[in-house]
């Protein structure tokens, strides 16, 4: 994530990355345009590369670690202890 964002900032960035893996979720990436997530998010496109200089690859790149990162969360609680055959079934 980017640093040195006010709180309004991040909650800007991270309004535009639940949006947009709303989007590619709904419409899929090749579908889902940069105009799909300005309109989702009552953004502006100088907002969009303020917070994504590269555009829509960095969005989607930052959604894709997102996305990771709550089915690591979710998984987490069970990847923890894996260290018996019982556990690794469990799973």
């Amino acid at each position: 994530m980017s640093t040195g964002l006010t709180a309004k900032g991040r909650a800007t960035r991270q309004r535009i990355v639940d949006a947009t893996a709303l989007l590619t979720r709904q419409k899929g990436v090749a579908e889902t345009t940069l105009d799909d997530v300005r309109a989702a998010t009552a953004t502006s496109q100088s907002q969009l590369f303020h917070y994504f200089p590269g555009g829509r690859a960095d969005i989607l790149l930052a959604v894709t670690e997102h996305e990771a990162g709550q089915v690591l969360a979710a998984q987490r609680p069970f990847l923890d202890d894996l260290s018996t055959w019982e556990s690794w079934q469990g799973w």
